[in-house]
């Protein structure tokens, strides 16, 4: 779940991760030092080809083809499938979960763009990003291309996992490692409607995160109408100097009032345009295999 930060160097916890696994000096200036931007000079045709020799087909293991089938999941055998259900314009097939518990019966299968790609200075938020952590293999894939984003309100909102009264085709935007723990924690927060509400400021070069649910995960057709408070959790989202496209962010956490901590680096390694982003590395440390929600 999500925190704020104020440490004027962070970045962001997983929808997964616990919160109080905040980075150490050392874990900080591994992050930092990791990311050298990559110059987007050169056209990839497509996204199929920016990831690596070694992200060859994972066959998932007959306990995680259950627990997919229990949990209305896709198990996705590599991270070019990945990337490629992330920015395609068709949502996924709407699964048994999503009708009986979401009330979702929508027929339609395309997804409506956010605008954000429209947006020079967060365009690259667009694409496909990376939540880069000290650990590796614990990288989560996401994007905000169809997220619902408000140019106005500077805000941009996106459901984690899914949920009740979203944006169509707003299951898939987000992947999760390949557990038991992680298949149950994906459809509790679809059921609870996990909502990032990102407000960025008037230079687009900081956003503040609400993490906002339903306060039930037992009454799951319910809209995120409760806000965690910022005495409990606070986060924020900042663009590094060398950014100036929402191509890299850090993510600063706090819980019940501690001290802000750098998360992990969000940078992006497919572009809005599905080329080849700044950093294609930040795919090395995420696993070929992965859920998604559908």
């Amino acid at each position: 779940l999500h925190c704020r930060a104020r440490e004027r160097t962070g970045t962001r916890a997983t929808a997964m991760g616990s919160c109080s696994s905040t980075a150490t000096p050392e874990d900080r200036r591994r992050l930092q030092a990791r990311g050298r931007p990559r110059s987007n000079s050169r056209a990839m045709g497509s996204f199929k080809s920016v990831t690596f020799a070694e992200d060859s087909l994972k066959k998932p293991s007959s306990f995680q083809w259950f627990l997919t089938s229990a949990c209305c999941l896709d198990a996705v055998r590599s991270q070019d499938e990945a990337v490629t259900q992330l920015m395609e314009p068709y949502a996924p097939p709407i699964s048994l979960f999503e009708r009986c518990c979401l009330c979702n019966l929508s027929s339609d299968p395309f997804r409506d763009d956010s605008g954000v790609a429209e947006v020079p200075e967060i365009a690259s938020l667009a694409g496909v990003a990376v939540q880069d952590y000290a650990t590796p293999g614990r990288a989560v894939l996401l994007t905000l291309k169809w997220c619902k984003f408000d140019f106005e309100k500077r805000e941009a909102a996106i459901q984690v996992f899914g949920g009740f009264g979203g944006t169509r085709g707003s299951q898939g935007l987000w992947t999760a490692p390949p557990t038991c723990s992680s298949a149950v924690a994906t459809n509790t927060l679809r059921a609870c409607n996990l909502t990032y509400v990102l407000r960025f400021s008037n230079d687009w070069r900081r956003a503040d995160v609400d993490v906002r649910c339903n306060g039930c995960c037992c009454v799951p057709c319910l809209p995120p109408c409760l806000s965690l408070p910022p005495s409990c959790l606070r986060s924020e989202l900042r663009q590094t100097k060398r950014s100036h496209d929402g191509s890299e962010w850090e993510r600063d956490s706090a819980v019940c009032g501690g001290e802000l901590q750098l998360q992990y680096m969000l940078r992006v390694a497919i572009d809005e345009t599905g080329r080849r982003g700044k950093y294609p590395m930040s795919l090395k440390d995420a696993p070929p295999l992965v859920f998604m929600t559908r």
